[in-house]
């Protein structure tokens, strides 16, 4: 094997290289939640706030209705939603055109446990293997809670520097697939 020997295993799962060579799939560290908080408080609030901005745009949040004709609600008298997000491809997508290269291998970096130098000279194809590998087995959802709570107690910012630092370049409206995903959320949306 190469570089990637030292990555720390999750229950000896591995992807399978271009090359036929096993890899295992990073696992996801306090190490690793705590360099991708640094670095979304610092370098990546921006990016990481138009990605949100771009989620939240493309996901539709369907009503369920009883048999009566008005709106679900759950046992917090929440109305009910059926949630339709883009899908991770989409996604994946949407990160790539957003973040900037050298800020795309510092991600990466930090995914993988290998240097940025080093990753840099990655093949391209076992890259995105071994990333999908671990955002397959990852809880994305809640490594993006930990992170979004993190970084707000590292950098807090206004609504006003958030929406001024999210509208410095204009965004594309990208089409997205949808997945349907259960939602619940307050009246007052």
């Amino acid at each position: 094997m190469t570089d990637i020997d030292n990555v720390v295993s999750m229950d000896d799962r591995t992807v399978t290289l271009g090359d036929g060579s096993k890899v295992a799939i990073p696992r996801l560290t306090n190490k690793k939640v705590l360099q991708l908080v640094k670095y979304v408080a610092g370098d990546g609030m921006v990016m990481y706030n138009k990605f949100l901005n771009w989620q939240d745009e493309n996901t539709e949040r369907i009503p369920q209705y009883d048999e009566n004709g008005n709106q679900k609600l759950d046992d917090n008298l929440n109305y009910v939603y059926e949630i339709k997000s883009p899908s991770v491809d989409d996604a994946m997508d949407k990160l790539i055109e957003i973040v900037p290269d050298e800020k795309l291998l510092k991600i990466i970096s930090i995914l993988v446990d290998i240097p940025e130098e080093k990753v840099e000279d990655m093949d391209f194809v076992d890259t995105a293997i071994i990333v999908g590998g671990f955002i397959e087995v990852t809880p994305v959802d809640r490594l993006v809670a930990v992170v979004k709570k993190a970084v707000a107690k590292f950098r807090p910012m206004s609504k006003e520097q958030l929406n001024q630092a999210t509208q410095q370049q204009p965004q594309q409206p990208t089409p997205a697939m949808n997945s349907a995903q259960p939602y619940n959320s307050t009246p007052n949306e």
